[in-house]
């Protein structure tokens, strides 16, 4: 439940407090990006999917063990754009769709987007880590960063202890494990454009994007 882009205790999809993640995302937006929220599509919004494989009492809170379906989609390379679960698609409360829960329209990327940019998946057990990465991703920067998805809570690896894993990508691409209590890493927000602004530029450092009505 703690690893919500908004949480609850007790409550595996619940939405009552931001966690640290979304309070960063939310500075950012508002010292960086709200200048341009004329051209940020304020409808869409970002999944942060926690529905969960196994279904018995008390999964996805506590400590009873928990994978949650991006578990399944990162072993089975298996990407989905899909967001089952109306309370895990982020959206801010203008949208008329999802949560509308967020103050700015900002999130982070999924591992499913990651997987669709190259990286594949594959198996991501602790140390012996069989996920593929590319090097062409534009994902491959040499730094490591958190995604959106949750992978659920277990004992990892022959851990001795339980623990709440967030998906991450490590510095060459590759998509692994691990809990944020322990690690810290990058984060890689989002945000979407509308969708009838002109762009102009090639991406480039000397030429860089830019958004215009």
């Amino acid at each position: 439940m703690y690893l919500g882009y908004m949480y609850t205790n007790g409550d595996a999809h619940g939405l009552s407090t931001s966690s640290l993640i979304k309070q960063t995302n939310d500075s950012f937006y508002s010292g960086n990006l709200s200048n341009y929220a004329s051209i940020i599509d304020a409808n869409s919004g970002f999944c942060g999917d926690r529905s969960t494989l196994n279904t018995q009492s008390g999964v996805g809170t506590g400590t009873v063990t928990t994978y949650n379906k991006g578990y399944l989609r990162v072993a089975t390379n298996s990407p989905s754009l899909i967001c089952e679960n109306s309370s895990d698609y982020y959206s801010p409360a203008s949208s008329n769709k999802g949560n509308k829960a967020l103050t700015y329209p900002i999130g982070l990327i999924t591992v499913d987007e990651v997987m669709l940019s190259g990286s594949s998946g594959g198996i991501f057990n602790g140390g012996d880590n069989y996920t593929k990465s590319s090097s062409n991703s534009y994902l491959v920067t040499g730094y490591s960063f958190w995604t959106m998805t949750p992978a659920g809570g277990y004992n990892f690896f022959g851990a001795e202890y339980w623990n709440a894993m967030l998906f991450n990508i490590g510095n060459l691409g590759i998509i692994d494990d691990d809990y944020p209590g322990y690690n810290s890493y990058g984060l890689r927000p989002v945000i979407n454009i509308r969708g009838d602004v002109t762009v102009s530029g090639d991406g480039t450092m000397e030429n860089p994007y830019t958004f215009s009505l």
